[in-house]
């Protein structure tokens, strides 16, 4: 059975984008499901949006509260995309 992954909305101030891609990869490694960077306000700041596993959701959150200046957004379950029609 597959896990449960989740979507977490995280901006920051350009400075700071680097310093979060590598404290997420540190922190999620392979529960890491992807991540899309999305320049906001004029490019002053990063829309960062992660796909972890349920074990890296709290990890995650708990790693850059600590070590960097950031907005939390909306944090809500994936649910994957099936074949087909709609």
């Amino acid at each position: 059975m597959r896990q449960a992954t989740f979507l977490i909305h995280i901006t920051v101030d350009k400075d700071c984008l680097s310093a979060l891609r590598q404290l997420v990869f540190r922190t999620c490694g392979a529960m890491l499901s992807f991540m899309r960077i999305e320049a906001v306000d004029h490019a002053e700041r990063m829309r960062v949006d992660l796909c972890v596993t349920e074990p890296a959701l709290r990890l995650t959150m708990d790693a850059v509260m600590r070590w960097l200046p950031a907005e939390f957004g909306r944090i809500c379950q994936d649910h994957p995309r099936h074949g087909g029609t709609r």
